[in-house]
């Protein structure tokens, strides 16, 4: 779709925020900057036009990611915070249809809640796994911060996961000031346990019982040597369903 049909098809945005890139010391794609460009001019016209206000726009070069993640989930302004990383591509529209997805169609009466974290769908660099997931429980029932990967993904629905990747993710400020308050952690700080940024932030919505949806409809795609999609996930599938379970920060 190209930014000016983007821009005539957007849809009302209820909420503003910031568009947070985290940017490590490595390569920053070419069709990413274009990727995150048409997104941006995609989506401050919606909120320019609907809102009359401006998208915020944040960025954080590191090597630390993690720090960058804690960094724009404290410093945000708005109502919500994007973030994506240098090594994705997608639409000019993902965004603005991720926030309809937040926050439902405008015409529902009564509207419901927000969603409190939604996420794109996209696929691992390398393996082509899914970079959604469910927890591992135990015997008797238990609820083990253990990931595996959920292969079984319906086309162009809104399905609720136990935890999910953060390089396209959309989060309502909410979840991480009530995160701050009853765990007293920076949200993406890595557990105990040795899970990572996001899967270490997913856990944490899970004990203090927020959904995590994904959108599969919504695709962002992974950057290699060309764009990482559903089509390269298929072909791996086989292989990847043999594989051991993954207690990994999703890439």
């Amino acid at each position: 779709m190209s930014e000016t049909a983007a821009q005539e098809q957007a849809a009302d945005i209820p909420a503003w925020g910031t568009i947070g890139v985290l940017a490590g010391i490595q390569m920053v794609y070419t069709e990413f900057a274009t990727a995150l460009a048409g997104l941006a001019i995609t989506t401050q016209a919606a909120a320019q036009r609907q809102l009359n206000r401006r998208v915020a726009f944040m960025a954080y070069t590191s090597c630390y990611v993690v720090d960058g993640r804690n960094w724009l989930s404290e410093n945000m302004h708005g109502d919500w915070l994007f973030q994506t990383d240098t090594d994705h591509a997608f639409e000019p529209d993902l965004l603005i249809r991720m926030l309809q997805t937040m926050y439902g169609p405008t015409a529902e009466d009564p509207p419901r809640a927000p969603l409190g974290v939604v996420s794109a769908l996209y696929f691992g660099r390398g393996h082509h796994r899914p970079h959604i997931y469910a927890w591992r429980t135990d015997d008797d029932g238990n609820v083990l911060p253990i990931a595996t990967p959920i292969m079984d993904i319906p086309e162009g629905r809104v399905m609720q996961v136990g935890a999910c990747g953060a390089g396209a993710l959309l989060v309502q400020r909410g979840v991480f000031e009530h995160m701050r308050m009853e765990l007293g952690n920076d949200p993406f700080a890595p557990t105990d346990g040795g899970l990572q940024d996001d899967l270490a932030f997913c856990w944490r919505c899970r004990q203090l019982g927020i959904p995590i949806h994904c959108d599969t409809s919504c695709v962002s795609e992974h950057l290699e040597t060309h764009r990482v999609n559903r089509s390269d996930y298929e072909t791996t599938r086989e292989e990847l369903e043999h594989d051991g379970d993954q207690n990994t920060a999703a890439e």
